[in-house]
């Protein structure tokens, strides 16, 4: 009798250890879906925050043609955007461009929209289709060339810094390749790289017809509760329509 009483009592023991076990297991799915759904709706919301951010440059622009630079501008408690980089700053307008000789492009401007100086220290000019072609000068403005040598299509030049004063716009930009080349069917880009290490890559000509004019605008939403949470989205802003044509999500965040 005392033997089946033990057996009983190690039953229960079994089976209250068992459904201990799995209430447990229960309590920490609950706990880690709750987790996961609010980590979900938090990264959402900073990807709204980076949208708020993007408007909020438009705006400042079509305001009076300048963007400031932003920092964790509060939009809702413990949600915030911040835009900048002297890359969101830099419009390069190819809507008038012109190709001379079949091989130099001309009459693409720059603008500084920022109330700072802007220094370009690299400019990378890949084209396709590629036929072995060398791209020989860049002259930024101002009549003086930054850069002479020989580069082919992709390459990373290291200019002579070139800096745009705050409020201004360079128009007498020039690109020449060496004699012989066509540039006349091509679709040229230009990676510019700026002295505090941002960049922007602009359409300078496209199937050799003329670009677009617009402004690339980096913005980060970030939602601060127990974890930190960023999406940053780079947006193309076309100024002659007033339209948002592109933007893409990134993973090169404006901190902090």
């Amino acid at each position: 009798m005392i033997k089946h009483k033990s057996f009983a009592l190690i039953a229960v023991i079994i089976i209250v250890v068992l459904m201990a076990i799995v209430a447990l297991g229960i309590v920490v799915y609950i706990s880690q879906a709750l987790e996961y759904n609010i980590a979900s709706i938090d990264q959402q919301k900073a990807f709204y925050a980076a949208q708020a951010g993007v408007m909020a440059a438009v705006a400042d622009y079509e305001a009076d043609g300048l963007v400031s630079a932003q920092a964790d501008i509060a939009i809702d408690p413990n949600t915030y955007y911040s835009f900048g980089g002297s890359g969101m700053f830099f419009i390069a307008d190819s809507s008038t461009t012109n190709i001379i000789a079949n091989r130099k492009l001309k009459n693409v401007s720059m603008t500084n929209v920022s109330g700072g100086d802007l220094t370009i220290t690299h400019v990378q000019v890949s084209w396709t289709p590629d036929a072995g072609e060398n791209l020989i000068s860049i002259d930024l403005g101002r009549a003086t060339a930054e850069w002479t040598g020989t580069a082919q299509s992709g390459t990373n030049i290291d200019m002579a810094d070139f800096t745009i004063p705050a409020g201004t716009t360079e128009n007498d930009v020039w690109l020449d390749w060496e004699i012989g080349s066509d540039i006349t069917p091509m679709t040229i880009t230009a990676v510019i790289t700026f002295s505090d290490g941002s960049t922007v890559e602009v359409m300078l000509l496209n199937s050799g017809l003329t670009s677009d004019n617009v402004m690339n605008i980096t913005s980060t939403g970030k939602i601060v509760t127990n974890y930190t949470w960023r999406r940053t989205l780079k947006a193309a802003y076309d100024i002659g329509t007033s339209k948002i044509v592109s933007w893409e999500e990134s993973q090169d965040h404006i901190l902090p």
